[in-house]
């Protein structure tokens, strides 16, 4: 269960210190979203039909106690939310693995510089997959203004983070000229996510509500 969590979703890896998915991003397409939500939903189920004191071992899952409970939780919390479509209407979920995906290699530092070096110039380079597919996914009908502006101000906070900040996290040399580059070439592709939201964030006409349903479900 864990490892599969863990390669649909490398930088969520990369923060729990598996350096093994460093040199990627997570796949948001459409596809991906639907998959993710098909094998949840499966997982769940599965989950559920597990005793608390019944045998170890759904996909690696210890399946007593909290461990159960928390899973069948997490999944749950999933599964109530997977029709809201939060990747149809927030551009902040194609931003953040951009900027959480780099920040968090060098918050931890688990691996030696020139390591580092490599996987954030690996995550750079995706980030223009990141784009084009938060440009297909994000609807204009489901999306609401508010939030595509605030997703437009996080963007451009990004694009600055990439070419001004990041490059300092290494010494000078030439892993930090790399870094230059590589975020150069990230920030723009950001400036183009900018340009994108400000152009759709006047078309918006969907809600941010969750829905009082929806969220007590979720309580």
């Amino acid at each position: 269960m864990l490892s599969r969590e863990f390669d649909r979703s490398p930088v969520l890896a990369s923060r729990l210190g598996l350096t093994d998915h460093d040199e990627r991003l997570d796949d948001l397409s459409a596809d991906a979203f639907v998959r993710r939500d098909a094998e949840d939903a499966e997982m769940l189920a599965r989950v559920e039909t597990i005793g608390e004191a019944g045998p170890p071992g759904v996909g690696g899952l210890d399946a007593v106690g909290l461990d159960r409970d928390l899973a069948i939780a997490v999944l749950r919390g999933r599964a109530i939310l997977a029709d809201q479509q939060v990747w149809r209407r927030d551009p902040q979920i194609y931003t953040e693995p951009i900027t959480g995906g780099l920040f968090g290699l060098f918050l931890h530092r688990l691996r030696p510089d020139r390591d580092l070096a490599d996987a954030a110039v690996a995550r750079l380079g995706q980030g223009g997959r990141v784009v084009d597919q938060g440009m297909a996914n994000l609807d204009p009908t489901l999306a609401h203004p508010l939030i595509l502006s605030r997703g437009a101000g996080a963007a451009r906070g990004a694009a600055r983070y990439v070419r001004e900040l990041l490059a300092a996290e290494m010494p000078p040399g030439p892993d930090r000229e790399r870094l230059v580059v590589a975020g150069d070439r990230a920030g723009r592709e950001l400036d183009r996510w900018v340009i994108f939201l400000d152009e759709l964030a006047p078309r918006a006409s969907g809600t941010w509500q969750l829905g009082e349903e929806r969220y007590s479900r979720l309580l």
